[in-house]
């Protein structure tokens, strides 16, 4: 990592590498179903795991797009910010 960036852009490095895991994960879910559990006729085997490594990679794409557009425009990741703080303070006011 270079010197100069900020600890929001680390977050999002750190985001990004998250959501590359869960990508993977996914595909390895995916690949799994495909060499072991494609014979299988149970439910399991037809429905659910599949549906859960598309879920996951799905997951990762749209975190990663976002992250990696957060990472590009400064301006956006600014309104980000922001947003997220008024979400926490507005959260922080309810319990109140």
């Amino acid at each position: 990592m270079k010197q100069t960036e900020t600890v929001s852009e680390q977050r999002l490095n750190r985001r990004s590498l998250g959501a590359i895991g869960l990508i993977v994960l996914g595909a390895l879910i995916g690949l799994c179903y495909i060499l072991l559990g494609a014979d299988s006729q149970t439910y399991e085997a037809l429905t659910i795991y599949p549906a859960f490594a598309c879920t996951l990679a799905l997951a990762g794409a749209t975190v990663l797009i976002r992250t990696q557009y957060l990472l590009s425009h400064p301006s956006a990741r600014q309104r980000a910010r922001i947003q997220e703080q008024d979400d926490l303070l507005q959260k922080i006011s309810l319990l109140w």
